[in-house]
C-alpha cells in the first residue's frame, strides 16, 4: 500500500470532533483516539469519507489534506431514523464505489456496520474501529450465546452488526469495557480481532502548565486555599458525575475546602446543576464546559485530584492523560485494569457502593502530603510504562491494515 491508494471511510460525527468538522477549528474537544487514527489514514491514503450527522459538516483542509468529505443527514436517534441514515449511507457509498476503485473500507463507531455490509457485496476488505462497548454489561451475556446474539440484534441492531459482520480487522479500544469478553461471547474471529489501549500525545502533555493561583481566582472567583478536584467527560448519565458532586460535599463535611471543576458538556448538565444546588454544594462546583484539548489539560494539571466513576469504563483518554500529568486518581475498582491502577499504590479505588469513602481518603491525603506526592509519582511511572505516544500507537493500526492486505 502507498499514498496513491484510495480508501472509503464511514463514520458518525463524534462530539469531540465538532470543532474540526463543524466549526473548522484546528483543535479537538475530545476523542483523540478517533482524531489520531483518522489523521494517520489521511496522511497515508487518499480518503473519501462519509460522515453521518445531524450537523452539516465540511472538510477541514488545514488538517486533512487528502480527504474528501460527504455528508448524510441523521435526524434522530430512534430506530426509524437510524435505519434511514443507514440506508442513505449505503446508497451514497454505492455511488462512490461506482466512481472509484477503493483498496479497502474503514469504519468508525457503530455506523462502521456499513463498511461490513459493503464488503459482503463487493469483496473489498474492510476494517472497523470501535471505541469500547457496553455489551459486556448486558445480562444476556451470562446466558446462552444464542440468546445473547438475538438479544443484541433486537435491542441494539446497528451496534451488533458493527461487531458481528466479517472484517479483515476489528479494532476495539481496551478501556475497561471488557471488549475481549464480548468478542468471545459473539464468536468473533480472534485472528482478526485486535484489543488495543489508546495512546497519548506525550509532547503535548510535556508542555502543559497548570493555571496560576491568580488565574484560578480570576476564572472561578475562589480563594487561594482551596483544594481542587476535577472530572473530564461528556456529561451523560452513565458517566455518573453526580457521584463526583456527592464526594465534593463529603470532603467539605470533613473540613477541607474542596472545589470540583467539571469539564465537558452534555445532556445531563442542567440536571447536574440542579443536583448540586439540591445538596447545598453548588457554590463549590464549577461547570467549565467544553474546551480545546490543551485548555482542558491545563485544568486537569491544575487540580490535584481526578475523579472518574463511569458505570461502564474507567480507562478512557481523560483518565490516561490525568495519569501522565501526575494527578491523584480516584475511581472504582470495577472496570479498571489490575495491572495498571493498583489501590493504595498508585491510585485510590473504591467498591461501587462505597464511593463516598473517597471523601475520607482525600481528607487523609491533605494531611499526609508525603503519601500524596508518592501516589502522584507512582501513577506517572505506570502511565509512561504502559501507554505509547500516538505516533507509535498509530503505527500499530497501519501494521494491522498492511499485514492483512498483504495476505489477500
Amino acid at each position: 500500500m502507498n499514498k496513491q491508494s484510495k480508501i472509503l471511510v464511514v463514520s458518525s460525527l463524534f462530539t469531540g470532533m465538532n470543532p474540526i468538522f463543524v466549526d473548522g477549528n484546528k483543535s479537538i474537544n475530545g476523542m483523540p483516539a478517533y482524531f489520531n487514527v483518522l489523521k494517520t489514514l489521511s496522511d497515508n491514503y487518499h480518503v473519501d469519507m462519509i460522515i453521518i450527522s445531524k450537523h452539516k459538516v465540511k472538510n477541514n483542509t488545514k488538517i486533512f489534506k487528502n480527504l474528501n468529505l460527504y455528508h448524510v443527514n441523521n435526524t434522530g436517534e430512534r430506530k426509524f431514523y437510524i435505519i434511514i441514515s443507514l440506508v442513505n449511507g449505503l446508497l451514497l457509498a454505492k455511488k462512490l464505489i461506482k466512481k472509484n476503485n477503493y483498496n479497502f473500507f474503514y469504519g468508525f463507531g457503530y455506523y462502521s456496520a456499513i463498511v461490513g455490509i459493503l464488503s459482503f457485496f463487493t469483496k473489498v476488505p474492510n476494517f472497523r474501529r470501535l471505541f469500547g462497548s457496553f455489551f459486556a454489561f448486558n445480562k444476556a451475556i451470562y446466558k446462552s450465546k444464542v440468546f445473547f446474539h438475538f438479544n443484541l440484534l433486537f435491542k441494539h441492531s446497528l451496534e451488533y452488526l458493527s461487531w458481528i459482520l466479517p472484517s479483515n480487522g476489528l479494532i476495539v479500544t481496551d478501556d475497561g469495557t471488557k471488549g475481549y469478553e464480548v468478542a468471545q461471547a459473539l464468536n468473533i474471529n480472534l485472528n482478526t480481532f485486535h484489543f488495543l489501549k489508546n495512546g497519548v500525545n506525550k509532547k503535548l502533555l510535556s508542555r502543559i502548565n497548570p493555571f496560576s493561583k491568580e488565574e484560578v481566582f480570576e476564572q472561578l472567583d475562589i480563594s487561594s486555599d482551596v483544594v481542587l478536584g476535577c472530572s473530564s467527560s461528556r456529561l451523560e448519565k452513565w458517566k455518573r458525575i453526580d457521584k463526583c458532586i456527592e464526594i465534593c460535599k463529603n470532603v467539605n463535611k470533613n473540613g477541607i475546602n474542596f472545589h470540583l471543576v467539571i469539564l465537558g458538556e452534555g445532556s445531563m448538565i442542567n440536571h447536574l446543576k440542579k443536583f448540586a444546588q439540591s445538596i447545598g454544594i453548588y457554590e463549590k462546583v464549577h461547570f467549565i464546559g467544553s474546551l480545546p484539548h490543551n485548555e482542558a489539560l491545563r485544568w486537569v494539571k491544575t487540580c490535584d485530584y481526578f475523579l472518574s466513576f463511569y458505570e461502564f469504563s474507567n480507562l478512557g483518554n481523560s483518565l490516561i492523560e490525568a495519569m501522565h500529568l501526575g494527578r491523584v486518581i480516584i475511581s472504582l475498582k470495577q472496570f479498571c485494569f489490575k495491572d495498571l491502577l493498583i489501590d493504595k499504590k498508585n491510585a485510590f479505588l473504591f467498591d461501587e457502593l462505597q464511593y463516598l469513602n473517597a471523601g475520607a481518603k482525600i481528607f487523609e491525603l491533605e494531611h499526609n502530603k508525603e503519601l500524596k506526592s508518592t501516589i502522584k509519582n507512582e501513577i506517572m511511572k505506570v502511565a509512561n510504562k504502559f501507554f505509547l505516544d500516538w505516533k507509535d500507537r498509530n503505527l500499530i493500526d497501519l501494521k494491522i491494515i498492511n499485514n492483512s492486505l498483504d495476505r489477500e
